[in-house]
């Protein structure tokens, strides 16, 4: 099996070449059909900076996004991995790549997946929350941590948010897709309301 992470270029540029086989990704990868899900892949290459795709043996197996932020900060804006690759571990292999790519020193992320989570958790030494160490706040006084949360308190969050972070309420006023991956989440504010979503902050 030949793994390959190619492409680090504009999103929009992979979209446009790669249309029906990274929408194709995206449904199978969250379990939605193909038509209702497009939209929302199309909109993530839109959104972000940098992209690339995973390949295996030549055909596209996943893809991921980000947007850099200050201080050689990385936000990843997706990632997605097609059901049929899943287990392979590509995308620990695709943010350990786009990491040393990018030279980043630390790893940010909004999600309520728990297995977005355990994937950064994977890359990077410590994060905030730390929600493998069942504790979420242990490390959210980290001078770094903090200094990423200031940027995107700064550049990307609404009014308002930071007064509840790591928690962003009402994230996702329609809710998640499909089965809500965030139920099984171990807080209780991302388990409990569909609509809220968790910011992670990992130092690599």
């Amino acid at each position: 099996m030949k793994i390959n992470v190619e492409g680090f270029g504009d999103p929009k540029e992979l979209f446009s070449e790669f249309e029906d086989e990274v929408c194709e990704v995206g449904s199978t990868a969250f379990g939605r059909p193909y038509d209702d899900f497009a939209e929302d892949v199309q909109d993530h290459f839109v959104g972000s900076t940098h992209g690339h795709l995973i390949r295996v043996d030549g055909n596209i197996a996943g893809f991921s996004l980000y947007t850099m932020i200050e201080n050689r900060g990385l936000y990843l804006e997706g990632i997605a991995v097609g059901r049929q690759y899943q287990g392979l571990g590509l995308g620990t292999i695709a943010l350990k790549r786009g990491l040393e790519y990018f030279e980043s020193e630390t790893l940010a992320a909004t999600t309520r997946n728990p297995a977005t989570v355990k994937l950064m958790g994977g890359v990077v030494r410590y994060s905030s929350p730390d929600i493998r160490l069942g504790d979420p706040l242990r490390h959210h006084n980290d001078e770094r941590i903090q200094a990423v949360l200031g940027t995107l308190v700064a550049n990307r969050l609404k009014p308002g948010d930071n007064q509840t972070l790591p928690y962003l309420v009402s994230k996702y006023p329609l809710g998640l897709y499909g089965n809500d991956p965030g139920a099984n989440m171990p807080l209780p504010m991302i388990a409990d309301n569909p609509q809220n979503a968790v910011v992670v902050v990992g130092i690599v």
